[in-house]
């Protein structure tokens, strides 16, 4: 039978109650076969690898304030699967604060509450914390066999996904905070000239010259455990770094064209922007900013706010992946974004149907029709080159110009751009 290892916090204010905890839970012996038991908590059944024998590694503190350092260091680590938190715990924070600091450094924590009846009500804790799916509450006195149950459940719920992306998450937030990320970069070309009009800057993840993993993979863990602004804060300065850097090497203005998540788009995070240039000392024109267009909506009109706010400070703004969301975002589009991107699946099409030219002729003049540029990324091949001249797109990105590359190979390609432009000529 497999082992799951599975790691606990204790927090409370009492000594004996904690090593109650570790007594049950790592002391007493687990059932040997709890396949085809119900889950009591969830009400599901719990699988073959969720009713192996488990593992307890317990760890306890003392006071609210001792548990979140231990959580906050364990994150860069191995994080923590169940936190117990007691509802009194003074002189210190209660139960309600201590959740409330741990959701702001791990916002997918899962916690239960240890209360006694005289204490708050469900309804209170819920108009205090918001209805939430990562907590339960565990009413005082409680035997044993309910904590190992919470436990068991707590797993029974937990996908080996999520544990994968959890440990993910720790490792890419050590790898930001020692600075183990890089950036390439591939160039935006000028179709009817062949010159570069921007590069793009994608960042990547390596360790002994090999991926660690893929950037859609360790962006969307990014946005879901709330590392996508130090992610983003990243690699924002160091695309205005290389910026300078490129500007010295060329003695040109080469504009450098970052992706921003949606979830960055905060108050602050213009000022926060304005400040990196002055440290930097570029100009903000010298700077894209590609948001998402299938993603912008789920943060509402802050957002809109705060680009507007960007583009005022003479960022050049990008609606990314343009023809994949939503067309109630032309509006937003013909007032703040100066470039529209079309998505690479409408050029991937090209080939493979010929509908797909109509659409796609459709979406580069609507990006004509308002003023903008248009770039159509993911090109590939000479056919798919041919046929968007054809159709009017006046910017192109894709393999079949460059992968993405270093720096200095990034300031080399475009020093040598002149001997390749007699290509684009049409």
């Amino acid at each position: 039978m497999s082992t799951t290892q599975i790691r606990i916090l204790a927090i409370d204010d009492n000594k004996g109650v904690l090593d109650d905890y570790v007594k049950v839970l790592v002391s007493k012996p687990q059932p040997e076969d709890m396949s085809g038991m119900e889950d009591a908590l969830f009400g599901e059944k719990l699988t073959e690898d969720v009713s192996a024998r488990l593992n307890c590694i317990v760890d306890t503190a003392m006071q609210g304030d001792e548990g979140l350092e231990k959580i906050r260091q364990a994150k860069l680590t191995e994080p923590y699967d169940v936190v117990f938190v007691d509802m009194r715990m003074p002189p210190g924070w209660d139960g309600l604060q201590t959740m409330k600091e741990i959701w702001r450094i791990v916002p997918d924590q899962f916690v239960v509450l240890c209360t006694a009846y005289s204490d708050h009500s469900f309804d209170d804790i819920v108009r205090e914390l918001g209805m939430k799916s990562n907590f339960l509450i565990l009413h005082k006195p409680f035997a044993p066999d309910e904590v190992q149950q919470i436990v068991q459940s707590v797993v029974a719920r937990t996908s080996n996904q999520v544990r994968t992306d959890r440990k993910l998450a720790s490792q890419l937030e050590r790898a930001i905070v020692n600075e183990e990320l890089s950036l390439a970069f591939q160039p935006i070309l000028n179709l009817a000239t062949g010159e570069i009009w921007a590069f793009e800057a994608l960042c990547r993840w390596e360790r002994d010259g090999k991926p660690v993993s893929r950037p859609d993979e360790f962006i969307r863990v990014a946005e879901d455990s709330g590392l996508i602004c130090d992610l983003g804060n990243w690699v924002l300065r160091e695309a205005m770094a290389c910026s300078k850097e490129l500007e010295s090497a060329t003695n040109e203005t080469i504009r450098i064209s970052v992706n921003v998540s949606p979830l960055q788009l905060k108050p602050g995070f213009d000022d926060a922007l304005a400040y990196m240039l002055i440290v930097n000392g570029i100009q903000a024109s010298s700077i894209g900013l590609e948001i998402t267009e299938s993603r912008i909506l789920e943060t509402g009109s802050e957002s809109e706010t705060v680009i507007a706010n960007l583009r005022d400070l003479g960022f050049h703004i990008l609606l990314d992946d343009f023809g994949s969301g939503y067309s109630n975002l032309l509006g937003l589009a013909s007032k703040v974004f100066e470039t529209l991107k079309v998505d690479r699946l409408f050029c991937a099409g090209l080939h493979s149907s010929s509908c797909t030219i109509p659409i796609v002729k459709s979406v580069i003049d609507v990006a004509i029709g308002l003023g903008k540029n248009c770039i159509v990324e993911g090109v590939e091949t000479k056919h798919q080159e041919d046929t968007l001249r054809r159709l009017g797109c006046n910017l192109v990105q894709g393999y079949l110009y460059s992968p993405p590359i270093a720096l200095d190979e990034a300031i080399e390609w475009f020093r040598n751009r002149n001997k390749s432009q007699s290509r684009f000529a049409a």
